[in-house]
């Protein structure tokens, strides 16, 4: 699968820094995600995707759900630099920190220290 196609709107407040669209790609099929925030967290940018707010019934706390998400650490990279790449483009800074992490589960946190490049995604 291939990001083929990135939409970047900046969109600053607090740690967020705007929203993007991405098209994915395998041959022929294609499939396009709206609403992926960019943030900026204390370790660099990282994405969120679009997701659901529900109250938890048992805890009464507020939770929030994916609609989608990428299923594998590779893939999840992959749209994460090309969503960076085309903030830094658009923004006109490269100053900004990337986090560098290869493969992992999807909604694991990101260790952003890591600089062995065999786990690099790419």
């Amino acid at each position: 699968m291939k990001v083929t196609k990135v939409f970047f709107n900046k969109f600053k407040k607090g740690n967020m820094l705007g929203f993007a669209s991405v098209t994915l790609a395998d041959g022929e099929d294609e499939i396009t995600i709206t609403g992926i925030r960019l943030m900026q967290g204390p370790k660099g940018m990282f994405i969120g995707f679009p997701s659901n707010e529900y109250v938890d019934k048992e805890s009464g706390e507020k939770k929030y759900k994916d609609i989608c998400f990428p299923t594998t650490g590779e893939t999840r990279g992959k749209i994460q630099n090309a969503i960076v790449s085309k903030y830094k483009n658009v923004n006109g800074n490269s100053n900004e920190d990337v986090p560098k992490k290869g493969p992992r589960k999807s909604h694991e946190p990101i260790d952003m220290d890591n600089d062995d490049p065999e786990d690099l995604p790419f």
